[in-house]
């Protein structure tokens, strides 16, 4: 073989054993939360097959890890019912948002159509806005790729950015 094909070969390779990995830290996370998700759930294995082609798996493993880094370090959770993923089922299994697929407040899940995906895949977070500033704070002492988005403050992670928004409560 030659090189171009051998690097491109290697290169299918590793994409493919990322949506793997990626695919079994999903199943992973939902035996280990306990959630009543059967394994040939459509909803999940659409999200999965489009996450995966798009390239967002490494983007929403990066998000999940802040949501549960925020969780547990600053007590801090996103905002229930606002949020760009909610009503997507693997952002769900990940612990990314609270509102189970298909519960009150979710219309379609946002991930299981690749059509109206476009990339850099933009999500909004919502905090309240006592905790917003500590969450962005903690964000950046882990991460360096923070810019703003219309006056939010957002985090660029591989083919997706996260913006941080406030919420003003009563």
């Amino acid at each position: 073989m030659s090189k171009k094909k051998d690097q491109k070969r290697k290169e299918a390779l590793s994409r493919k054993a990322k949506n793997e990995s990626f695919r079994f830290q999903v199943w992973w996370n939902r035996d280990k939360r306990g959630l009543d998700v059967p394994d040939d759930d459509q909803l999940v294995n659409k999200e999965l097959d489009v996450i995966c082609e798009k390239g967002l798996t490494d983007g929403l493993l990066a998000l999940a890890d802040v949501v549960s880094g925020v969780r547990n370090d600053l007590g801090c959770r996103p905002e229930l019912d606002k949020g760009s993923l909610n009503g997507a089922a693997v952002p769900y299994i990940l612990g990314i948002v609270g509102i189970e697929p298909g519960g009150v407040g979710c219309a379609t899940s946002p991930l299981a159509d690749a059509g109206k995906i476009d990339l850099p895949l933009q999500v909004d977070i919502y905090y309240d806005n006592e905790c917003r500033n500590r969450v962005m704070d903690w964000v950046k002492e882990r991460y360096h790729d923070i810019t703003a988005r219309l006056g939010q403050p957002a985090l660029k992670l591989p083919n997706m950015v996260v913006v941080f928004k406030r919420v003003l409560k009563p």
